[in-house]
């Protein structure tokens, strides 16, 4: 018990006296490759602009093909690399859909899953939809 504390304190030390190791450790420190940039996002039958503010938390997107023209929306998304250069962004969109994408930064696809419910006749139901494509980079903007 005696060597624990010591190696508990030394790997500290050592975690955050590299930051290489501590950005490993934590990836919320981690800046998103999107942060103050535009992707053009193409889906299987719609495309979107997607502009990521310098905050680091805001994203608007933009319809721009397909059923998606005209819908727009600015949301407060979080970004985490799940794998190296792999990002999944989630947001809450009218605070009923729920959306995650996961963008793939070295291949540039992306995978995108949305849930939301609808009422008809007085009955709800949980819908589910997912798609997947490509994203273009558009630079700072």
């Amino acid at each position: 018990m005696k060597i624990a504390a010591p190696l508990t304190l030394a790997l500290t030390a050592v975690l955050l006296a590299c930051p290489l190791l501590a950005t490993a450790a934590d990836s919320s420190r981690l800046r998103f490759p999107g942060v103050n940039r535009a992707l053009d996002v193409d889906l299987d039958n719609r495309s979107y602009e997607l502009r990521f503010a310098a905050d680091g938390r805001t994203m608007t997107f933009k319809g721009t093909r397909g059923d998606s023209v005209g819908d727009q929306a600015t949301v407060q998304y979080q970004a985490q690399e799940i794998a190296p250069n792999v990002w999944r962004l989630t947001w809450l969109r009218d605070g009923r859909t729920a959306v995650v994408h996961t963008e793939n930064w070295l291949t540039r696809k992306v995978y995108v899953n949305a849930s939301w419910i609808v009422t008809e006749q007085g009955r709800s139901q949980l819908v589910f939809e997912g798609s997947q494509g490509t994203f273009r980079l558009r630079g700072s903007y």
